[in-house]
C-alpha cells in the first residue's frame, strides 16, 4: 500500500507502542518517500504524555 501515499506527503505512522510504525517508517523510507514520521512510543505515549484519557487496548 506504500504506493497509496501522495508523493510530497509527510505521513505518520502510528501503532500501539511504536515498534511497528517504525518498521513502516523505515520501510516507507527505502521506498522513496521523503519525509516519513514516526509516533514515538505510539499510541501508549501518547495517552501517558499528552492525552490520559485515551484508552489503549
Amino acid at each position: 500500500r506504500i504506493g497509496e501515499i501522495a508523493p510530497g506527503s509527510a505521513p505518520v505512522f502510528i501503532c500501539r507502542s511504536g515498534g511497528r510504525s517504525l518498521a513502516a517508517c523505515e520501510f516507507a523510507l527505502r521506498a522513496g518517500i521523503a519525509s516519513p514520521a514516526n509516533l514515538d512510543g505510539g499510541l501508549q505515549a501518547w495517552a501517558r504524555e499528552v492525552d490520559p484519557e485515551l484508552t489503549v487496548a
